[in-house]
């Protein structure tokens, strides 16, 4: 998918070094967007491009022009909270999307500032739209301050949904250090990498827990979580030929890529806020450069205006 290739020559940039570096060229793929936030297509499609709009809408590109109406739009219908890092902020498509038509939204949505998983179906009539009566929340979130949101969702070799929730956000002047500590607790879902089944629910849930997930047992912690410790995980993506995973997480202090490799038993801690990326933060959220905590593939310096995004 696109948006992978362009993660793909960023790593290909890192390894090969500032000397020898793989020559980068632009090719504008389409006009007439509003603040897209993510690319991405259902399997097997290499017609379409699938791009979110954060203020609510999912548009397609076909050969080059932006297809109208959009695919699905869900401004002016109440169920999305758009403005600062809040949106339409995340799609995935179901692996047998061809067939049963799912896919996955994640958004943030009012009256409180909650994040969802809300799944649609494709219309039965026309391939290009969505069937916007059939959304149906999946899992809901509450995000406290409205930032650190992340967002990205995304279906694993593995066939189970990845969810990537932000620490919840605060306030200036903490805004950097997660003052609830909520990326290193383990009674909430907030600061984590979520895996979780949607084709098998358990009641009263949604979806389901997969077996395989590292604290899926009675008690804390939450048995959704894969993986936790982060600040704000904007975007992830599955390596195609390994099924390695690659999380950049926007940092307070530093920027950082994190890696988990394929046949990860799930479980690692990425270190926020303790950490940020290799310099000890908030040393009362746990212990710096603990053997168990887990730190990047590479980090460089935060600042205005900079942030990882993809």
């Amino acid at each position: 998918m696109p948006c992978r290739e362009s993660f793909l020559f960023f790593l290909l940039g890192l390894a090969t070094g500032a000397s020898a570096q793989t020559p980068l060229h632009t090719e504008l793929a389409a006009t007439g967007l509003l603040r897209p936030v993510l690319v991405t297509a259902p399997p097997g499609d290499f017609q379409r491009l699938f791009v979110v709009e954060q203020q609510g809408r999912i548009k397609i590109v076909r050969n080059g022009a932006v297809v109208t109406p959009p695919f699905l739009d869900l401004v002016g219908t109440g169920t999305v909270s758009f403005g600062g890092e809040m949106g339409l902020l995340g799609l995935a498509f179901h692996p047998n999307y061809a067939s049963n038509g799912q896919f996955f939204v994640y958004h943030t949505t009012p009256p409180f500032v909650n994040a969802v998983v809300r799944r649609f179906l494709r219309s039965t009539t026309d391939p290009d739209r969505a069937d916007p009566t059939s959304g149906q929340i999946v899992l809901s979130v509450q995000l406290i301050y409205g930032n650190h949101n992340a967002g990205m969702i995304e279906f694993g070799p593995d066939g189970y949904l990845y969810v990537a929730i932000g620490d919840g956000g605060s306030t200036g002047p903490l805004w950097p250090n997660d003052p609830q500590n909520h990326a290193q607790r383990d009674d909430t879902l907030l600061g984590k990498m979520l895996r979780i089944d949607i084709d098998q629910p358990n009641a009263p849930l949604l979806y389901g827990i997969p077996a395989s997930n590292p604290f899926a047992a009675p008690g804390n912690p939450r048995d959704e979580i894969w993986a936790f410790g982060f600040r704000n995980p904007w975007r992830c993506t599955f390596d195609r030929l390994t099924g390695d995973k690659y999380i950049a997480d926007v940092g307070g202090m530093r920027e950082e890529v994190d890696f988990e490799p394929a046949a990860d038993p799930g479980g690692r801690n990425y270190g926020w806020s303790c950490m940020s990326g290799t310099q000890c933060g908030n040393a009362a959220a746990c212990t710096c450069n603990a053997p168990t905590l887990t730190l990047p593939l590479h980090e460089y310096t935060t600042g205005a205006s900079k942030a990882i995004i993809g």
